[in-house]
């Protein structure tokens, strides 16, 4: 049986299609926390505009999101076994039967009701952070002319994460020279 070379090409294409699908069903799917919660943490405070000093908080995925990663799977530590035994005394004494439980080491190593467990706690902690950031960072300093003549500017917190423009940032006066 021939085939045309346009049905060979045709053929090929299908061929590698069903290839790609098959490596890309039995690929593992990686679980990615940051995808499900609610917001993030605040990590630092960045100037978000180029010619007026206007300050707002950064929500990265940094060292306060691996804290959260970490506590996140901390949480799902098993207990350990308990017995009664004896001390060498001969007094009654309940010993441990594990030593340390272990901590699961990929988020993809929870189960499906242990991820939704540290979502929800994620939802409920990270705002506390957010907030906490808040009051300590509510000012930056700022020297507008580069000679060592800082100000205290403060720090713009928006409601919502609002993505339209900053209003308070387009009120504020251009930097001398820009």
């Amino acid at each position: 049986m021939e085939i045309s070379e346009q049905e060979y090409l045709e053929l090929k294409q299908t061929v590698a299609e069903l290839k790609q699908k098959i490596e890309d069903a039995e690929r593992p799917k990686i679980f990615k926390m940051a995808d499900y919660v609610t917001e993030t943490p605040f990590e630092y405070v960045k100037n978000t505009a180029d010619d007026v000093p206007c300050f707002e908080p950064i929500s990265s995925l940094g060292n306060a999101w691996k804290a959260f990663c970490s506590l996140a799977k901390l949480i799902h530590v098993k207990n350990a076994n308990f017995y009664m035994s004896n001390t060498c005394y001969g007094r009654p004494y309940i010993r441990n039967s594990e030593s340390l439980s272990v901590c699961p080491k990929k988020l993809n190593d929870l189960t499906p009701e242990q991820q939704q467990v540290s979502i929800e706690m994620l939802n409920e902690m990270i705002p506390i952070w957010n907030t906490f950031f808040k009051r300590i960072h509510k000012t930056v300093m700022f020297d507008s002319t580069g000679r060592g003549t800082y100000r205290t500017i403060e720090v713009i917190y928006r409601n919502d994460y609002e993505k339209d423009g900053c209003v308070e940032c387009e009120n504020l006066e251009p930097l001398e020279g820009s």
